[in-house]
């Protein structure tokens, strides 16, 4: 299966192709932007494919990632993936961009998985607070429920619990009050997951029957005026 995928959450914009048969990265690109997401797009994923030497028609699933992140950003990845779903009448799938992170993580940990403890994920979200991914239940979240909440309740928290973890993201060491030990690979900053991380997880996916939704654990910064009504013209 060839799958197509896209990351616009955050300040990178990728696209990858990956063969799911054979496990292999056809194609990868994934560039420092910012901002600017829908005017850098379409534009990769078409040199992507030139890389991979893929036609449209060859494509069998389209993957996006849905956040959380920046709120214009993943609408734009969203709503690309949809439109090649449609046009190309095959399904699309979305990765949650902290699930994508935290299976870098599990990876990265490998044998020393066993004696680490329950794994989690905490991205800075500004305003002190953190989007978070856990392994483990929290008084926020279900384990494996995404959630976002203040660092210092969250710092807290963790600090009542008795059994092993480790965090790794770009809020982890903030909330831990300290530099992570080896094994949770501190010089690896886990910014963000690999756009190829992205695919494999989608190319597994059987949630291929309801289209994928943005991952908006809080409401966007901007919110509309009130009291400055413009009368339609005539």
């Amino acid at each position: 299966m060839i799958c197509l995928a896209m990351d616009t959450a955050g300040t990178a914009c990728s696209a990858c192709l990956y063969d799911s048969e054979r496990d292999v990265v056809l194609g990868e690109i994934s560039e420092e932007i910012g901002k600017g997401h829908a005017e850098r797009l379409m534009d990769i994923i078409t040199n992507v494919m030139a890389l991979a030497h893929i036609s449209y028609k060859d494509i069998d699933r389209i993957v996006t990632a849905t956040g959380p992140g920046s709120f214009t950003g993943i609408r734009v990845g969203v709503a690309t993936a949809r439109g090649f779903g449609v046009g190309l009448n095959i399904p699309v799938v979305g990765v949650s961009n902290l699930e994508a992170i935290l299976h870098e993580f599990s990876a990265d940990i490998g044998d020393n998985r066993a004696k680490s403890g329950a794994l989690g994920v905490a991205m800075t979200a500004g305003r002190g607070q953190a989007y978070c991914l856990f392994e483990f239940e929290t008084k926020f979240a279900q384990a494996h429920e995404p959630f976002v909440t203040d660092i210092e309740a969250l710092k807290t928290e963790l600090g009542a619990i008795s059994s092993p973890f480790l965090l790794c993201g770009s809020a982890a060491a903030q909330i831990l009050d300290r530099e992570q030990d080896e094994n949770s690979l501190e010089k690896k900053p886990y910014l963000r997951a690999s756009i190829s991380t992205v695919a494999r997880l989608g190319a597994a996916s059987t949630e291929t029957a309801k289209k994928p939704e943005p991952l908006y654990l809080r409401k966007p910064d901007a919110v509309p005026q009130k009291g400055f009504a413009v009368e339609r013209a005539k």
